[in-house]
């Protein structure tokens, strides 16, 4: 008696695992002989107007830090905070800003 309720139990499972399962749409899934095919798309956004920051390669609210031998081509920003160090032995082209009129 045990052994047909274990049989009929294994065989309404296994019904419900081979006919229950739906198939997945090959057209939405893709395979090897139909793979999707993504549009290439290219967006050309324009330049965010930066008034008097575009002459900045760095702005920093507490600190700037540099630790190897950088060029920097440009002005660094400083405010409010007031450490710069790492300047040698990196080089900056440009000006050091330091709580001054022009960031603040």
């Amino acid at each position: 008696m045990k052994s047909l309720k274990f049989l009929t139990a294994f065989a309404i499972v296994s019904a419900v695992l081979l006919f229950g399962c739906k198939k997945e749409d090959e057209s939405i899934v893709g395979n090897e002989d139909n793979p999707i095919d993504i549009p290439f798309q290219t967006v050309f956004k324009e330049a965010i107007p930066l008034g008097t920051a575009d002459d900045f390669a760095i702005i920093a609210g507490a600190e700037i830090t540099n630790t190897g031998s950088t060029d920097i081509t440009g002005d660094m920003g400083l405010s409010p905070g007031s450490s710069v160090g790492g300047f040698p032995p990196g080089n900056c082209k440009g000006m050091f800003h330091i709580n001054d009129s022009i960031i603040n």
